[in-house]
């Protein structure tokens, strides 16, 4: 029998021991009912703010206080293998970091664009800078599902995609590349197109481009160059058997379907990767699951956006290029910022803020500009690629004229026929209506001038005479003075932000551009150049040019809408049409100008009446490239039918100063800076003689 001391110990480890299991009973029964359901309410569970990385909570839990100490490691180390050009390395350095820093927004942000820009650039070839690129964006993805609610990494995720992808130097490979990623790979293997011997079987390629019809029209008459003066040609494929030496050579692209070596069952298949972050491209996904178990459909932003189920559900759209799925996560980003406020451009408070952020970096009435500006875009790349309207286009360096049937050019496009460049810029004014109605800049010309008056009125009333007048306080007026300080306020900001995000200059543009004879203006001068440029047929190129659906109409849409044809992008466009058209004039008929003058001086009378034709009969004479410091060009541009200029000075200096037929002037006092693009252009005050 133990003794009264060590009866006293035992007695003691039983208190001791009934304490902790009563504390340990009381701290679960607090952390159950009291801090789970508070942080699952704010969102603090790992779970709640986005998927669980059960790999990097193990290592986080493992590294207790000596995470920061590895993590810096890590950073140091991840810069090191990047000077060393050790980009393995490097991406399993980045993975290790992202791992320790899962819900910290930076990392994702840095290393993504890291591997997306500076590990990229670094590569030679373009399939391996397009390597990278696709896994920035599919490293920032991953991010993004585990940092929900997050419109800074949403709207990244369609940054990197537009700008590096479809706005690059090798441009038009990279989105090649990208059209690759969304056809299935049994479908583009190159031993489909090859018989036995080794020779281009023309019918099978013939259907790939019957079903691939923007692919196949890129890659056989590329865009125009932006750089008009240089003129190079950029990267295609002059023969059948080049079409699938690309198709080779990219075969391993980063695609959305399994790949033959993966799975060659799921791969004949055509099946799409199970896992929505290993594919290219990512796209936003249509159902949301949260904390709680529940699932439902998100509220998107525009119902016409693609989502990951839709890759799964059906075939990828042979349309989709890289601006359309950037706006879909554009519009993504969207649905996590808070709604417009009451005034022009401002945000309301959050009121929920776990669902609800604010952007960083950049205004939040900018951050909303993002999809519609993405639909210009994509209007833009299909009047580039040709795509106007539902007319289609014949490959006919790919399929030459022969006795054989399989020989006949094919004529792409027929089977999606439809009006491409009209229907995206409707849709892009839609957008931007729509983006200036819900941030109230736009208002009704009758809910402007009522506040107006209330303006003019309440100016007049306190004797406010400027931007830095000080306004009286709020408190100390009466209620109709409140109104009209709301109305001052209101329209300061009504100017202010529309200015910012130049939604005039895109109403306009959308509006003129989605017209009918806007397209077959645009249409006939991009078939002159690329009758000019690529296939060397002068003399339908200037048929082309010559068309009065071509420049007559052209300029009749300038003269139509004068706030369209005041834009800088505009004007030194139609400078750069009027000088190829010169230059082809004279390519012409440089031999025999003088007896062919009668011809443009009647030319020149049909579009800027009889006064000025004589003044255009010596454009080609002017559009010489010559060695003299001053140039002047005299065309059919230069005033309308009421004697105003349609092209300004400052435009046509601008463009000969780029293309190098004048030298680029002294800034004097007083001297005019050129603008945004897009924005105006106004003719400086000429002397009085």
């Amino acid at each position: 029998m133990a003794n009264p001391y060590q009866q006293k110990v035992f007695q003691r480890k039983l208190i001791y021991l009934g304490i902790v299991v009563a504390l340990l009973a009381a701290s679960w029964v607090w952390r159950h009912y009291r801090v789970e359901p508070a942080a699952l309410r704010l969102n603090l569970l790992e779970e709640s703010r986005g998927d669980t990385d059960l790999l990097g909570s193990a290592a986080r839990t493992a590294l207790s206080g000596l995470r920061g100490f590895v993590t810096c490691g890590l950073w140091m180390e991840a810069i090191e293998q990047q000077k060393k050009n050790q980009w393995n390395s490097l991406e399993r350095t980045v993975t290790q970091l992202t791992h320790l820093q899962p819900h910290l927004i930076t990392p994702w942000l840095f290393q993504s664009w890291n591997l997306a820009y500076n590990v990229s650039v670094e590569s030679d070839r373009v399939a391996d800078k397009y390597f990278y690129i696709t896994r920035g964006v599919q490293l920032l993805a991953r991010g993004e599902r585990q940092n929900r609610n997050q419109p800074n990494l949403r709207r990244e995720i369609g940054f990197y995609i537009q700008n590096k992808v479809c706005q690059s130097d090798e441009t038009n490979v990279m989105r090649s590349l990208f059209q690759l990623s969304c056809i299935p790979p049994a479908e583009r293997d190159p031993r489909n197109f090859l018989d036995e011997k080794g020779n281009v079987k023309l019918d099978a390629l013939k259907e790939f481009c019957l079903a691939h019809p923007q692919l196949a029209r890129r890659l056989h008459s590329p865009p125009l160059p932006y750089d008009l003066r240089r003129e190079y040609r950029k990267f295609r494929c002059a023969t059948a058997r080049e079409v699938v030496q690309f198709l080779a050579d990219n075969y391993n692209v980063p695609s959305l379907y399994v790949d033959r070596l993966e799975d060659e069952q799921l791969w004949r298949q055509k099946a799409v990767r199970s896992n929505p972050l290993e594919r290219f491209p990512v796209l936003p996904p249509r159902y949301e699951e949260y904390a709680d178990g529940t699932r439902e459909a998100r509220r998107m932003y525009n119902d016409e956006d693609l989502t990951e189920e839709q890759f799964v559900e059906k075939r990828v759209p042979d349309e989709v290029d890289g601006f359309v799925v950037a706006k879909a996560w554009y519009g993504y980003s969207q649905e996590c910022i808070p709604p417009p406020g009451q005034l022009p451009g401002d945000s309301e408070e959050p009121k929920d803020r776990n669902r609800q952020r604010r952007p960083k970096h950049m205004s939040s009435v900018v951050f909303r500009t993002s999809p519609a500006r993405a639909q210009a875009y994509v209007a833009e790349r299909l009047q580039a690629e040709g795509w106007f309207d539902a007319e289609p286009f014949e490959l006919t360096e790919w399929f030459k004229p022969s006795p054989s049937a399989l020989d006949v050019p094919p004529k792409i496009g027929e089977r999606e026929a439809r009006p491409w460049s009209s229907d995206a810029w409707r849709k892009a004014g839609q957008m931007w209506h729509r983006f200036g109605v819900d941030n109230h800049l736009l208002i009704s010309d009758d809910e402007f001038a009522v506040k107006k008056g209330h303006e003019e009125d309440f100016k007049k009333k306190f004797r406010i005479t400027g931007p830095d007048s000080p306004f009286p306080d709020p408190a100390a007026l009466t209620d109709e003075e409140r109104e009209e300080l709301r109305a001052v306020q209101f329209l300061r900001m009504y100017h202010q932000y529309r200015g910012i995000t130049n939604l005039n200059h895109y109403l306009i543009t959308t509006r003129v551009e989605e017209q009918e004879r806007t397209v077959t203006a645009r249409k006939l001068m991009y078939q002159a150049e690329q009758l000019r440029i690529v296939a060397q047929d002068f003399n339908q190129s200037l048929e082309k040019y010559e068309h009065p659906d071509s420049m007559l109409a052209w300029r009749r849409v300038l003269e139509d809408n004068p706030a369209f044809r005041r834009d800088s992008s505009i004007q030194e466009w139609t400078v750069d049409t009027e000088l190829m058209y010169h230059r082809l004039y004279r390519r012409l008929n440089e031999d025999k100008l003088k007896p062919d003058l009668a011809l443009l001086a009647g030319l020149g009378q049909a579009v800027a009446g009889p006064p000025l034709g004589a003044d255009w009969t010596l454009a080609p004479l002017f559009s010489r490239p010559q060695l003299q410091p001053e140039i002047e060009i005299v065309g059919p541009f230069d005033v309308d039918s009421e004697g105003k200029p349609l092209i300004f000075d400052v435009a046509r200096d601008t463009v000969l100063v780029r293309r190098g037929l004048k030298a680029a002037p002294t800034p004097g006092p007083g001297a005019p800076t050129p603008g945004p693009p897009g924005a105006a252009v106004t003719q400086p005050p000429q002397p009085k003689q």
